[in-house]
Parts: C-alpha cells; structure tokens; sequence
C-alpha cells in the first residue's frame, strides 16, 4: 500500500525522488514570541485531525502527533545523507517518519537513530 501521495505518482508515472534536508527551526535561531508559538500551536492542532483522516483515509495509515514544542531533526538529516551515500536512503526515510509519525519516538536521539540505522541495514558504527 502507498505511504504517500509520491508513492501514488511512482506507481503511474516514471518518477525518481530525491530527498532533501531541511530544518524548520534550526539550533541557535532566535527564539519565537510565545503568542506567536502559542497561535501557531492552535493552528496546528485545529487541523490535526483533517490530516488524521486524510493519512487514514488515502493510506490507511494512523498518524500520531508528538506534543512539546520543537523536536531537533538535524540528526536525523546527516543519518539520511549517510544512508544515501550507502544505499539505504528510501529505507532509512520511511523508517525515521514511521518512528516519528506513527511510534512517536525521538528522532533527535543518537540512540533511536542507531536503531533505525542497523534495522535498514547499515551499520552501527
């Protein structure tokens, strides 16, 4: 079954995908006003239960929402290069959005990201 819209395209056109890094709120980045934060965070809960039923509904898969604010993804990017670099790379990026979105596990520890590193297939070291 498609994990995504992307999977539905490759499914009917030739398609390749090529992944790209990007931090929403990199390190050392000035902090957001808390009514801004406060406001987006409302937004973001308002329609997290579309995108729910949407995930279901197209995918049948159950997506799960981390609480608390910023979650660091900058490790997660250099283990998706070095996953590319060896092969591993759709393997790797279906694995760390399955543990964030669905086991809701965190991706911005070195342990968790080992874990995922050694299930796709590429070595702990």
């Amino acid at each position: 079954m498609a994990e995504s819209s992307l999977d539905l395209l490759h499914e009917t056109h030739d398609i390749q995908v090529g992944w790209r890094a990007y931090e929403l709120r990199p390190l050392n980045t000035p902090p957001i006003p808390p009514e801004v934060e406060a406001a987006h965070q409302e937004r973001i809960a308002a329609g997290w239960p579309s995108v729910q039923q949407i995930a279901r509904e197209r995918f049948g898969l159950e997506l799960k929402r981390m609480e608390g604010g910023h979650h660091p993804t900058r490790l997660a990017h250099i283990g998706a290069k070095f996953a590319i670099e060896h092969g591993k790379g759709e393997a790797y990026h279906r694995a760390v959005c399955r543990a964030h979105w669905q086991e809701l596990r965190d991706i911005s520890s070195p342990g968790t990201l080992a874990e995922i590193a050694v299930a796709v297939g590429l070595n702990e070291s």
